[in-house]
């Protein structure tokens, strides 16, 4: 339901009463929503419930059957950080969006608007969030939302990444940011609530390794990858003990490069293909037949 895949919720309600004298304080309990009278022939007076609207998190809901109107928010900011890049017509780029400081929070949720017309989304990498947190359904809309849930793992790690393909030059600013189209908030561990803002920060572009294509495969798969700038790169294929398999090692102009990788000598199995360039490595999986 957060993340728009659904508009109702299934085998349910849009009210369900509760007895008062029920003690809301255990959410994993049968909670029952029905009284049973054995005698109709006597009144029964001094019944009471509880009406509780089904979704409703923020007492947003009126029980005379109109929404209440969309409270004031007025709350404290928390950055999400993307890179500040001049797009360029044709170059790829990856986009990781991180959260400031986010060992300080127990959870998020947000939802990006990308304009299309500049951008043409590749794929969108897990992080933080990984793929069933996401909704990428709205993404010919230039939507993408996505809930992460305060865990241990590497803070380092951005909540996802997006591969976008530039259709035309723009400043990244210009063509992406937080929708205002539903909130965007992180909560604290108090669960004090945070508006979510994007700040764009200038940290230089990287290299893009692409998604093989076929994969899996058997005798033929091909790699793509971006430069940044001209330089001298390697590919490696990897077995799963990190033993290299194949090496490609070449200067390149800037821009998009392909390799086409032959499976004869490969095992059968999980593989990875790891590209180095201006000191930085970016790995990915792929499976042999």
């Amino acid at each position: 339901m957060l993340l728009g895949r659904i508009e109702t919720f299934p085998a349910n309600t849009s009210w369900r009463f509760v007895p008062a004298e029920f003690p809301l304080t255990d959410i994993a309990a049968e909670i029952p929503d029905s009284y049973r009278y054995f005698n109709l022939l006597v009144c029964q007076f001094g019944q009471d419930f509880i009406g509780i609207k089904i979704g409703d998190l923020n007492g947003s809901a009126s029980s005379d059957g109109v929404m209440a109107q969309a409270e004031d928010r007025t709350n404290a900011k928390w950055l999400l950080e993307a890179p500040d890049y001049d797009l360029r017509a044709g170059d790829i780029y990856r986009i990781p969006i991180r959260a400031n400081d986010l060992e300080q929070l127990s959870g998020l949720e947000v939802e990006l608007a990308l304009n299309t017309e500049i951008l043409e989304v590749l794929e969108v990498e897990e992080g933080q969030m990984k793929a069933e947190q996401m909704n990428t359904t709205l993404m010919e809309r230039g939507l993408l939302k996505g809930i992460w849930l305060a865990q241990k793992t590497n803070t380092n790690e951005p909540l996802f990444t997006l591969v976008v393909a530039a259709k035309a030059g723009a400043r990244l600013a210009d063509v992406l940011a937080v929708s205002g189209r539903v909130p965007s908030v992180a909560y604290d561990h108090a669960l004090a609530e945070y508006d979510l803002r994007l700040q764009f920060s200038d940290y230089g572009q990287e290299a893009v390794l692409l998604k093989n294509h076929p994969d899996p495969f058997r005798e033929t798969t091909q790699i793509s990858f971006y430069l940044p700038q001209a330089g001298n790169y390697l590919l490696e294929i990897t077995d799963a003990t990190g033993k290299v398999l194949q090496q490609y090692q070449q200067r390149a102009d800037a821009g998009k490069q392909e390799l086409a990788i032959r499976g004869e000598g490969l095992p059968a199995g999980v593989l990875f293909y790891t590209l180095t360039f201006d000191g930085r490595q970016i790995s990915r999986r792929m499976v042999k037949l």
